[in-house]
């Protein structure tokens, strides 16, 4: 039997900000990943999980109420050198997909904010090839980390601000077009708000780069 291909993985992390902008299409999803308790979102918004993952310390194993899906469960250790986000993210990136959402981390504790950036920031540096574009979306903002070549970056309804910020000390050949700033051969630098508050006029927005990383950020308000 061939074995299904798996496009689209939804990972729904335990803190979701409640005024998230997206309606969470899950029938567009292949794959859906709860991390921790994030599995209690997916329950009360009718999402079917397929794979559970987790230390499980801010909330009870989801066996305890569905003892069917013992076999769709990983138990991680509650002290480890990495978040329950980080580790559904790993496993995501194992089944080789187009694109991973991760529906919530920018909006509750802060060092989990900057973790979960470093999680976008880690596969772009040490992935940079893998083809599967990672975004993270939460409140009223959607993020991606961008490596060196070319991004096309559609306009969405939901998102009229976007933000660029380097990520490098320096970010070389920085073009941006499509967009009500458009920028030619610039340089990028970690401490400037050159890219920050633009907006995207067309289609698309382009962006390419060629050293560095780059935060890029959709935002609703």
């Amino acid at each position: 039997m061939k074995k299904l291909q798996i496009n689209k993985i939804l990972i729904i992390t335990s803190k979701i900000h409640p005024e998230t902008v997206i309606s969470c299409d899950t029938d567009s999803y292949d794959y859906i990943i709860a991390a921790d308790a994030g599995y209690l979102y997916a329950e009360s918004n009718d999402i079917s999980v397929d794979m559970y993952i987790g230390d499980f310390d801010s909330a009870k194993l989801p066996s305890l109420y569905k003892p069917d899906i013992s076999d769709k469960i990983s138990i991680l250790p509650t002290e480890k050198d990495l978040t329950d986000s980080e580790a559904a993210l790993d496993y995501a990136m194992s089944l080789n997909p187009k694109s991973i959402t991760i529906l919530g981390g920018l909006n509750s504790r802060f060092d989990h904010t900057m973790g979960n950036i470093a999680i976008l920031i880690k596969y772009a540096l040490n992935f940079s090839n893998h083809g599967t574009s990672i975004y993270i979306i939460d409140g009223h903002n959607k993020c991606q980390v961008l490596s060196p070549g070319k991004h096309i970056i559609p306009r969405e309804a939901a998102f009229k601000y976007l933000g660029l910020s380097s990520l490098t000390p320096k970010t070389y050949g920085f073009f941006v077009s499509g967009t009500k700033y458009t920028l030619e051969n610039a340089i990028l630098s970690f401490d400037s708000t050159l890219g920050v508050s633009n907006e995207i006029l067309e289609e698309n927005g382009i962006i390419s780069f060629d050293d560095g990383l780059v935060l890029a950020v959709l935002s609703s308000d």
